[in-house]
């Protein structure tokens, strides 16, 4: 991602939302803050461990996966470097041309280039089609989350 990006990637961002947020309505937003969202996407560009791939078609924004490059706290971790793949989204009418699998495989080999010995994302449970995509690119289930809200106590 570079500067001129910023406004699309946050564009999809917001239409990733609210696509998550009917996954996930408990922990996700129903609405965008969108000055925060390009103060978040601009701040991305000023770290090169934490990289945001983009897919475009002749200056048309696609789709974007991002990276986060974490380093063990415990020299006992099978795995010392990591990546975290998060916040991929396509258009929806550029879905099924294997855009997000490219996202994925440029994601994976920046990790590897680098020396990274694995990847982990997370997702909504009931996205059959990602599911799908990441368990045919290697990627297998290793844990569960589940969420709930809590009441907010009187005071």
């Amino acid at each position: 991602m570079q500067g001129r990006d910023v406004a699309a990637v946050a564009a999809l961002d917001a239409a990733a939302l609210v696509v998550n947020h009917g996954f996930v309505p408990l922990i996700s937003a129903d609405r965008v803050d969108r000055w925060f969202a390009r103060r978040h996407w601009v701040g991305r560009l000023h770290r090169p461990d934490w990289p945001t791939f983009v897919a475009d078609d002749g200056g048309c924004l696609l789709g974007a996966l991002s990276v986060d490059l974490n380093r063990a706290r415990n020299r006992h971790m099978p795995i010392r470097r990591w990546i975290y793949v998060h916040s991929l989204f396509v258009l929806p009418a550029a879905r099924r041309r294997g855009v997000a699998r490219a996202l994925i495989r440029h994601a994976l080999r920046w990790a590897q280039r680098r020396g990274v010995g694995g990847a982990e994302l997370g997702m909504a449970a009931t996205n059959r089609r990602a599911l799908s995509l990441y368990e045919s690119l290697g990627f297998r289930v290793q844990e569960v989350t589940m969420a709930r809200r809590l009441p907010q106590l009187r005071r």
